[in-house]
């Protein structure tokens, strides 16, 4: 990771331009607004609580991780950073 780089992002996110992202690039607003509750309300445990994730479900897991990986690729597109999406990739899997 790049000292400009701060996993800590996470906790300054719009939230409101992330649901405009989304809903530009999926058909179905609902899933757009649907990844963005689920983001909002599992980022926390994504990023301090790795280590419980891995024993879940694979449903609850999905449930978990996907959001998280939907906004990786939304920061990937507006800031030319994959650094986010290699994180969430590291600790998903």
């Amino acid at each position: 990771m790049t000292d400009d780089f701060s996993v800590e992002l996470y906790k300054h996110v719009d939230e409101e331009d992330v649901l405009k992202d989304f809903c530009k690039k999926y058909i179905y607003k609902k899933y757009a607004r649907d990844l963005v509750v689920y983001y909002s309300r599992n980022k926390d445990i994504f990023f301090t609580k790795p280590p419980i994730i891995h024993p879940l479900s694979g449903h609850v897991r999905v449930s978990i991780c996907d959001p998280l990986r939907r906004f990786a690729e939304y920061y990937d597109r507006k800031y030319q950073n994959p650094e986010f999406r290699q994180l969430i990739d590291e600790v998903s899997h």
